[in-house]
C-alpha cells in the first residue's frame, strides 16, 4: 500500500500545481466554494472508477499483451493506447495527454509491481483535479469544492476539457513519469 499513498501524493502536489500556476496567471479565479462534505462525497465513486480503470487495464489489458509479446515495452504502449481511446481525446493534445497517462499509470504499476500505485495516483489526480479544485475531469462537468471562473487556455487549463487538455497537464503528465522513475522502491 506503501505505493498507493506515494503515488498519491504525487497526483495530489502536482494537481495542486496545476491549480496554482492557473490562479496566479489569471487563468481561473475562485467565484466561491462549496460545502466541503461535496467534496468528501465524492471520493469513493472516484475510487471505483480509478480501481475499475486499473483493474482493466493493467489485469485485461496490460498482463495479457505482455504475455502474448513477451515485453513489457510492448505491454505498456497497447495497454496506454486502450487508456487513450477509452477517454475519447478530442485533439492532438488530449490524444498526448491520455496517452502519456497511460504511460504514467503503466509506469507506477511497474515500479511498485501493484496494481494500488496506479490507483493511488489515478485517484489523487481526478479527486482533486474535479472534487477540490474544480476542473473539468475528462470533459465532464465537475461539482467541486471550488467554484471556479475558467478562461479557456489549451496551454495552461484546458478550458472544458480539463487540465488533460493543456500543454501543461501534458508536461505534468511527463513530470511524473520522471519522478516515479527516481522514487525509491522501499517506499
Amino acid at each position: 500500500m506503501g505505493g498507493f499513498f506515494a503515488m498519491g501524493f504525487v497526483g495530489a502536489a502536482i494537481m495542486l500545481g496545476i491549480f496554482t500556476a492557473n490562479l496566479q496567471l489569471g487563468f481561473v479565479q475562485i467565484e466561491g466554494t462549496n460545502d466541503w462534505m461535496q467534496a468528501l462525497k465524492q471520493i469513493p465513486m472516484v475510487f471505483i472508477s480509478a480501481f475499475g480503470e486499473e483493474l482493466f487495464l493493467r489485469v485485461f489489458v496490460f498482463i495479457p499483451l505482455m504475455y502474448l509479446a513477451g515485453n513489457k515495452r510492448i505491454a505498456l504502449v497497447g495497454s496506454s493506447v486502450v487508456f487513450c481511446f477509452l477517454h475519447m481525446p478530442m485533439d492532438i493534445i488530449s490524444v498526448l495527454s491520455y496517452f502519456l497517462a497511460g504511460l504514467m499509470y503503466g509506469f507506477a504499476f511497474l515500479k511498485f509491481k501493484s496494481i494500488w500505485a496506479a490507483v493511488g495516483l489515478q485517484v489523487a489526480w481526478n479527486y482533486f483535479q474535479g472534487a477540490v479544485f474544480g476542473f473539468p475531469v475528462s470533459s465532464g462537468v465537475s461539482n467541486g469544492y471550488f467554484i471556479l471562473g475558467i478562461e479557456d487556455s489549451w496551454i495552461w487549463n484546458g478550458g472544458g476539457i480539463g487540465p488533460e487538455g493543456s500543454v501543461f497537464g501534458v508536461l505534468c503528465r511527463v513530470l511524473i513519469i520522471g519522478i516515479i522513475f527516481f522514487i525509491p522502491l522501499y517506499i
